[in-house]
């Protein structure tokens, strides 16, 4: 799914949101994955939710429940997420607004919440190896495992969320 007008959207998305392009991409690996799906492709809504196709990169919204992903995509909708541009630079929006401005700049701490500001609450994710999962994926994507292909070079320092470059 990452093709070269996605990978463009996330740089862009990135610029306007101040958020690095490197960390909004990992983190959408590791909610998304690498492969196609409806969250990346565009999910289209059955007819009693009011049709039309939307995208969530972040699974925001996507809450425990039969359906997850459909209540993420339901999210989008309430958003008007209907391309892949406006949910990435809407996910991104999101995530600098109610998480790094918060100080839970890296994928730990949105994980597991040790700043002074809602300490142990204000979790982005459940899952519990969330933020190991999340350390894991920079590295592949520097050597283009990833398929993100967003030119991470060599450079092994702490991808941070809200630092250009991982700087």
């Amino acid at each position: 799914w990452a093709s070269d007008q996605i990978i463009d959207e996330f740089v862009q998305a990135g610029k306007e949101a101040n958020v690095s392009a490197i960390f909004l991409a990992v983190k959408a690996r590791g909610e998304i994955g690498t492969k196609a799906t409806a969250n990346a492709t565009g999910y289209t809504l059955n007819a009693e939710d009011g049709g039309g196709t939307y995208f969530n990169f972040f699974n925001i919204g996507a809450y425990s429940g039969t359906n997850p992903n459909y209540n993420g995509i339901l999210y989008a909708r309430d958003h008007e997420w209907d391309t892949s541009y406006k949910a990435l630079l809407g996910g991104a929006q999101f995530i600098a607004k109610n998480y790094i401005a918060a100080g839970q700049d890296t994928q730990y701490l949105q994980r597991f919440n040790f700043t002074t500001k809602s300490t142990y609450t204000h979790q982005y994710a459940t899952d519990i190896t969330y933020a190991y999962q999340g350390g894991r994926h920079p590295r592949a994507g520097e050597d283009g495992a990833a398929g993100l292909r967003l030119g991470f070079g060599s450079d092994h320092r702490r991808i941070r969320a809200g630092r250009q470059g991982g700087q």
